[in-house]
């Protein structure tokens, strides 16, 4: 279920899959953004957690993989560049995330958008 903090501004639904299969794989595209800024309020700027299973009614989830903001890339096929910072001596860190996931929760910072493919079959 969502919180009061999190939106989902975009959700896309496509047949694309493993075909041949007991059951025939879809994938749904999902978009998750958290709906406060770092200091806006005591309790909804903190990080939320969304379980994407609970989001999606009468159908399992059999695989959760991060996909860039503009879905044409895996996130962690991500090649981010990494800015020098006058007085700092240490280089920017990657943020890149792993994927695909075996879990379906997926914890959001203030203002963050991710993006998700889900493979699900029906339940």
């Amino acid at each position: 279920t969502l919180t009061n903090k999190v939106g989902v501004p975009a959700g896309r639904h496509w047949p694309r899959g493993a075909r041949g299969a007991e059951r025939e794989s879809r994938h749904v595209l999902l978009r998750l953004q958290h709906m406060y800024a770092k200091d806006e309020h005591p309790t909804l700027s903190a990080p939320a957690t969304v379980d994407v299973a609970s989001l999606l009614a009468n159908v399992k989830v059999v695989k959760l993989t991060e996909r860039s903001l503009s879905d044409n890339q895996d996130v962690g096929a991500v090649k981010r560049l990494k800015w020098r910072v006058e007085g700092d001596e240490a280089a920017a860190a990657s943020t890149a995330a792993t994927a695909p996931r075996d879990d379906t929760k997926v914890t959001l910072a203030p203002m963050q958008i991710r993006t998700f493919v889900a493979e699900i079959v029906d339940a």
